[in-house]
């Protein structure tokens, strides 16, 4: 798999997938398990992965958090603006309207008339 833009794609898709962001080394994970091949820097004329991404702004986005750690954020590309702004004009399927309230208490019937001292209580008249 050492064509360019498929490789691009790639890790375009696995960016998508992670939101959070992911770190260079479930980056490069994640792409061995799509492809079963690690990520094609040195075919694509890097000598590391660091450049590689660094090379791809409109793709990746790479940040240190707070451990120090490398993290890759999918960055705003172009071709996916469009379906972003899809998805925000879509209406939500939930019904509005009325919240429907539901009765959660509980309603409990003794099992047994309750007896103190010898009277019974908890049916008509006392007997």
């Amino acid at each position: 798999m050492a064509d360019a833009e498929l490789a691009k794609k790639m890790l375009r898709g696995i960016l998508q997938a992670n939101k959070g962001g992911v770190s260079l080394s479930r980056l490069q994970s994640e792409y061995k398990e799509l492809t079963g091949e690690h990520i094609p820097h040195k075919q694509m004329g890097h000598s590391n992965l660091d450049a590689l991404l660094a090379s791809m702004p409109s793709l990746v986005r790479v940040e240190r958090n707070r451990l120090g750690e490398m993290v890759c954020f999918a960055s705003g590309a172009k071709e996916t603006a469009h379906l972003a702004k899809v998805v925000a004009r879509q209406r939500s399927s939930k019904k509005t309207g009325r919240p429907h309230l539901v009765n959660t208490q509980m309603r409990v019937k003794p099992a047994a008339p309750l007896v103190l001292n010898g009277k019974i209580f908890g049916q008509p008249y006392g007997f």
